[in-house]
């Protein structure tokens, strides 16, 4: 009823009513927030009486940049420096940083123990980053070039002893007893698969970059050529049992310490051991019992061997930011010249030449009879086309602008062919004429040298380890200054070659070999042949030196977009024979065409005539006293075979630039 519905709603309520009056309370206020339609009963308990936690001073944590300094673990303070350092080094901070941790060793290292846990953090931060082991054994030589002063031992001891002791110490646990440990920790940390993986991938990767970190130190002097020895012999031998860890690291030590063990040693017994151990890695190469990936890297050692250790695959090093931007350029650089070559391959095939149409020329007896269209142009069709039905053309303008759109098509497609014909008889006379040059040149080497052998078999060696000898010859030379034996080896090699195109090939693949060696090996290199060539050598006489050299300057301008200075390394070779009367300036006139007339377009910077410059004054600067006798022998030099056709009087300009040059 209306009456008994207002009594009610007129009456306050407890608990939680709605109306105004009712009496404010803390657990209505919460319900009002989770529960709008509140509850009846509140049923959560009443808080108890507790007593502070108490604070432990000695173990609470306090901030290290706020706490008091003094308070702070000396030894801690040193660790947290030594690392800031190591993160902050790099090629470019390298000076600054070094001398920063050398002095902070010698200011704060004064007890054993922090020398060990200072060659600790250098170890573990050479392991983790690979990348940068050049740069942290780099470190390491600076670091045992001054003495550490040691309270404990009142005498100075080098951080090498305690570098060299946490290296061992790493060591001695193999890989697999860190692959089982990090298992297990794996296991009690409860870590899911993903992480373990990634946890497991982190301990082999440290591992191996140890393996590096020591061939590194090696390459520094830090290690001494028996230790890593004893350290492969320990990684060969595995009980009867092929250890795939083992031969891993085997592979990354042999790959960083291969070269300097073979060629930088002084003792026969150690170079007798380089050749045990390939001839190990061989059979393990070929070993079905062993996994693919590790056969393989035992045959990427081997080849790696063969190729006198320079990696197919570009390795990932560190290097400074002025080395990156280079690279940069030099790659911006190399797609710049690959497409201006597609734009001049596409211009010869179809491109701007082909958008043209061509007035035909006079017609013969067996060629179809020349056709007008409106607009004045001449086509012809081929011999083949005339099979084809006529083309009809209606008389009205539009339709006769299409039929002469196609006609002249055709046409060009004839034209095409005419070319191609053409260039297929040229090449095949220059192929007749090199076979016939190759052939006289040959004859010329046999008349220089008629001991030479005449079959690979009498040499005994394959054309890629002739030219490998001439190589090994004079890196021979370097270590032992057996001017004998360097000849002698040289012209084994020649003799070998002989057989496989010609003993020119042999100071061809010298020349070739210095242009990636470094100044002080392509200076030795150079050396070399002039002494060979001085003695006569077989392969290295007038004949066979000019075909060398013009092999070179055949492909010369191509070459310099990825060596710059290529023409600078064959001047230096031509240089000395051209002082000793080896070769005369004359043979520059008989040259490729494509040295002596470079494409403009595609060559811009190619400057034969500042080559012939280049070789005198590099003859000057080899001991030539007159070089107006060098450039009039036998007639004097024609510079017009050099300069671009049409140039006004060549050997006036010749003659200027020689001048310049000189002065």
């Amino acid at each position: 009823r209306p009456e008994l519905l207002r009594s009610e709603l007129s009456e306050p309520r407890e608990g939680n009513g709605r109306g105004r009056n009712r009496p404010f309370n803390n657990n209505n206020n919460n319900n009002r927030k989770g529960n709008r339609r509140g509850r009846d009963n509140d049923t959560a308990p009443a808080l108890e009486d507790c007593e502070p936690l108490a604070i432990d001073e000695s173990t609470r944590w306090k901030s290290r940049a706020m706490g008091n300094k003094d308070e702070v673990d000396r030894d801690e303070a040193l660790e947290r420096r030594v690392r800031s350092l190591l993160n902050k080094l790099t090629l470019e901070l390298f000076g600054k940083i070094s001398r920063q941790l050398i002095g902070l060793a010698q200011a704060e290292i004064n007890t054993p123990a922090r020398l060990r846990d200072f060659a600790n953090a250098v170890v573990i931060k050479a392991q983790n980053e690979h990348h940068f082991c050049a740069m942290y054994a780099e470190l390491c030589r600076s670091l045992a070039l001054e003495p550490v002063l040691d309270d404990a031992l009142e005498k100075p001891k080098h951080f090498r002893s305690a570098l060299l002791t946490r290296c061992q110490e790493e060591f001695n646990e193999d890989l697999a007893t860190r692959m089982e440990r990090a298992e297990r920790e794996a296991t009690e940390e409860e870590l899911d698969e993903e992480d373990k993986a990634l946890l497991l991938i982190r301990t082999k990767r440290a591992y191996l970059g140890h393996m590096k970190f020591l061939g590194e130190l090696f390459l520094k002097d830090l290690l001494k050529e028996k230790i890593v020895h004893e350290v492969i012999d320990i990684l060969f031998s595995d009980g009867g049992e092929k250890d795939e860890e083992r031969l891993e690291c085997l592979c990354k030590l042999l790959s960083t310490v291969g070269h300097k063990l073979e060629f930088g040693t002084a003792k026969a017994k150690y170079r007798d051991l380089i050749g045990k151990y390939f001839e190990e890695l061989v059979k393990l190469g070929e070993d079905p019992e062993l996994p693919s990936r590790t056969r393989f890297m035992c045959k990427d050692v081997v080849e790696l061997r063969k190729n006198d250790y320079a990696s197919r695959r570009q390795e990932e090093v560190a290097k400074t930011i002025s080395e990156v931007r280079a690279e940069a350029e030099a790659e911006l650089e190399r797609q710049e010249a690959a497409k201006r070559r597609n734009g001049k391959g596409k211009d010869r095939r179809g491109g701007k030449g082909m958008s043209k149409p061509r007035l035909s020329r006079s017609s013969s007896t067996s060629s179809p009879k020349n056709t007008a269209d409106p607009d004045g142009w001449n086509t012809a069709g081929s011999a083949k086309m005339m099979k084809a039905p006529k083309l009809q053309r209606a008389p009205s303008a539009p339709s006769s602008h299409s039929n002469s759109t196609s006609m002249s098509m055709f046409s060009m497609l004839d034209g095409e062919d005419r070319k191609e014909k053409k260039k297929k008889k040229k090449d095949k006379k220059e192929k007749e004429e090199k076979k016939k040059k190759k052939k006289k040149d040959r004859s010329e080497d046999a008349s220089l040298s008629p001991t030479a052998a005449a079959s690979p078999a009498a040499a005994g060696m394959s054309e890629d380890a002739a030219k490998r000898g001439c190589w090994e010859a004079i890196e021979e030379f370097q270590l032992g200054n057996d001017e004998a034996e360097l000849l002698n080896c040289l012209g084994e090699c020649a003799r070998a070659l002989e057989a496989y195109g010609g003993a020119h090939a042999a100071p061809s693949a010298i020349m070739l070999k210095s242009f990636e060696a470094k100044a002080d090996v392509r200076g030795l290199a150079v050396t070399c042949v002039a002494k060979a060539a001085k003695q006569a050598v077989a392969g290295f006489g007038a004949a066979a030196l000019t075909r060398a050299v013009h092999e070179q300057l055949e492909l010369m301008w191509d070459f310099k977009i990825d060596i710059p200075r290529i023409d600078d390394y064959i001047a230096a070779f031509v240089g000395p024979l051209l002082a000793q009367g080896s070769l005369g300036l004359k043979f520059l006139e008989s040259a490729p065409e494509a040295f002596r007339r470079p494409d403009a377009e595609f060559n811009p910077g190619a400057e034969p005539a500042a080559f012939v410059v280049k070789c005198v004054c590099s003859a000057k600067a080899s001991g030539l006293d007159d070089v107006n006798t060098l450039v009039a022998a036998d007639g004097g030099f024609d510079f017009s075979t050099v300069f671009p056709e049409g140039t006004e009087a060549p050997d006036v300009a010749g003659a200027e630039m020689l001048t310049a040059a000189l002065a």
